[in-house]
């Protein structure tokens, strides 16, 4: 928590980790370590901007194979706080009470608006075989080839 009385139009500079509880609904795991840089500083008298950097890594399933894997995450923040007092408030305004700056919600919603929809171990993840459910990462399973295939070898029959 910031006293907004202690913020000039110089600003303060802040460096600090966030530990940030994630909603499962992300498929991120359930906290996540946030480093974050930045600065605060205030435009007038009810009216401050945080801008910076945040960065963490995530622990969450391949969308491939479901082993677990770790991915960087980093995203730029540019929120605005106003005070309760201020009449004109917009939607996207993070409302600060009593004079007392807390970032936190700017930095949870810069980060979960930047969580990957579906994380990948590697570029090169082969997957679960469809039929079995083998990972392909670790060798070819015994199943048949797949149906499109197939396709793939009559299609080239009928061009010969």
């Amino acid at each position: 928590m910031i006293d907004a009385k202690k913020i000039g139009k110089k600003g303060i500079n802040i460096k600090e980790s966030f530990d940030i509880s994630i909603p499962k609904n992300f498929g991120a795991g359930e906290r996540a370590v946030v480093d974050f840089a930045g600065r605060l500083f205030q435009v007038d008298k009810p009216h401050f901007i945080l801008e910076g950097e945040g960065t963490s890594t995530l622990c969450a399933p391949c969308g491939l194979c479901l082993k677990n894997c770790e991915t960087d995450v980093s995203f730029a923040v540019s929120e605005n706080f106003v005070d309760e007092s201020k009449d004109d408030i917009c939607e996207d305004d993070i409302i600060f009470h009593n004079g007392v700056i807390g970032i936190l919600p700017a930095i949870s919603r810069n980060l979960f608006n930047n969580i990957p929809m579906r994380f990948v171990c590697n570029d090169d993840c082969q997957g679960l075989c469809s039929m079995c459910g083998h990972n392909q990462n670790l060798g070819n399973c015994d199943c048949a080839p797949p149906v499109r295939s197939e396709f793939a070898e009559l299609i080239g029959k009928f061009q010969d």
